[in-house]
């Protein structure tokens, strides 16, 4: 007995639709960060190969919600976090994509930057929470101030 599965029309409908739900939860309730992706494009070397020079960054403001201060082990696993930061944040995934931005590949831990609250953080961990059919519906960061 097969049952009836809308996999391409009706699922495909309510993810998007999930997506833009909770885009809109955290843009309505959420507070303002600046996302800034640095790569070795942005700077310049000398001769000896030390740092010369780094151009300007462009930083990516979208919004996080909610924003958790000195989160505990429960919610860092929640949040699909494993190592101790100083802040706990949850963005939409549609931001991401919206920005042209895939958070499991473009996201550098080593160079970007958060800025918070008019504090700038370094990226420790990036994890996905709240599974929807092929997606998540929020990237999260646990962030350490610098």
């Amino acid at each position: 007995m097969e049952l009836p599965v809308a996999r391409e029309n009706g699922v495909t409908f309510e993810r998007d639709s999930a997506l833009l739900d909770a885009k809109w939860m955290i843009d309505e309730r959420g507070m303002a960060i600046i996302y800034y992706a640095r790569s070795e494009s942005n700077v310049q070397r000398d001769k000896y190969n030390s740092l010369k020079r780094k151009t300007d960054v462009t930083g990516i403001t979208v919004y996080a919600y909610p924003v958790t201060f000195n989160p505990i082990d429960d919610q860092l696993r929640k949040a699909g976090l494993k190592e101790e930061v100083d802040v706990l944040i949850y963005t939409a995934m549609k931001d991401w994509s919206l920005n042209d931005i895939i958070p499991i590949d473009d996201i550098d831990h080593t160079r970007d930057s958060i800025v918070l609250m008019g504090k700038s953080y370094i990226i420790k961990e990036v994890g996905f929470a709240n599974h929807f059919s092929d997606t998540f519906l929020n990237v999260t960061f646990g962030l350490a101030l610098r």
